[in-house]
């Protein structure tokens, strides 16, 4: 980001101003989540969005931050400046990193973006939902499901004909967060998916929004980097992640039941699925995992944080 020309600053000293409104929403989560922008703050995140493939549409400077990014920004990206007591007072929060940043969002559209495949025919996803609802459960009932959409070869066949399994890496990784309601601990799980290298991560409709300024945050900007799929219907998707792709799913709990983690040899293509802090997976998630595990704790110890547990648990399968 370096030997950029003078960059042009645009002085703004009323806090009415239009060109302000996004910074200004910044606390409404239900209206950044349900628009088009979201908003960063902080010097190492701003970088990342900068350098990533997400487009910046402005940046908020304190006006004693200015000299910190001279040089480093394209000419064509608006530069507003305020002075910090005027911008603290503008988001409702001491602004003492001196700048955020408004970056557009990008929503990725179907599980095959998610997996790095073609998008499919527009009209495919809606069918299938359809036909999956009508057969009246959400689980595979056996493992000869499996093999209904196999081609000659044993290759699972996309429905819509093609042969989706062979486009995709032999190994793959996806972390599965059904209601994951903490952004603290979404920002957290995705900076550690990123550090072992998960493939992306896909979020039920009872998740936190993964753009809000808090998750962002805590992430260090590595959503950036990272492919993150918010399903209309995740039980559809875990579905088809293992009828169509060969995903295994595994869920993560604190059961003597479940098999410890050291036990457990990795599928080649897994799908991890985390619980939140107050209940974990319900049961609704469990039905459709394949298999359970958990790490073994003293009778008398809490369960630990779902962040330190997916670390654990990313960690392993990593290997």
């Amino acid at each position: 980001m370096l030997g950029f020309p003078v960059m042009p600053l645009i002085p703004l000293s009323d806090l009415q101003d239009a060109r302000l409104d996004v910074y200004r929403d910044v606390k409404r989560q239900g209206v950044m989540r349900n628009g088009r922008y979201f908003i960063v703050e902080g010097v190492r995140t701003v970088e990342r969005l900068l350098a990533s493939r997400f487009e910046t549409e402005s940046l908020l400077l304190a006006e004693e931050r200015v000299s910190h990014w001279e040089g480093r920004l394209p000419p064509e990206l608006p530069v507003y400046v305020l002075p910090t007591a005027l911008a603290s007072q503008l988001i409702g929060f001491h602004l003492h990193v001196g700048v955020m940043a408004c970056g557009l969002r990008q929503r990725t559209s179907s599980l095959e973006a998610l997996l790095g495949l073609p998008e499919p025919p527009s009209s495919f996803g809606d069918g299938w939902r359809a036909a999956h609802r009508d057969s009246g459960s959400p689980r595979m009932p056996n493992a000869n499901m499996r093999e209904t959409g196999a081609a000659e070869d044993g290759s699972p066949r996309h429905p819509a004909g093609g042969i989706a399994v062979k486009a995709l890496p032999e190994k793959m990784l996806l972390v599965v967060c059904p209601n994951c309601d903490n952004p603290e601990n979404l920002g957290a799980i995705i900076r550690i998916a990123s550090a072992f290298r998960a493939d992306g991560l896909l979020l039920g409709d009872a998740c936190c929004d993964p753009f809000s300024r808090r998750v962002i945050r805590v992430s260090m900007g590595n959503i950036f980097q990272f492919a993150i799929r918010e399903s209309r219907d995740l039980a559809v998707d875990l579905n088809r992640l293992r009828q169509e792709f060969g995903f295994e799913t595994m869920g993560t709990v604190l059961s003597e039941a479940a098999l410890p983690l050291k036990t457990i040899r990795r599928p080649r293509r897994l799908a991890l699925l985390l619980g939140n802090e107050a209940e974990g997976l319900t049961q609704e998630w469990l039905d459709l995992c394949d298999q359970l595990v958990t790490i073994p704790m003293p009778p008398d110890v809490d369960s630990l944080n779902v962040a330190v547990a997916a670390g654990i648990f990313l960690h392993q399968f990593s290997e």
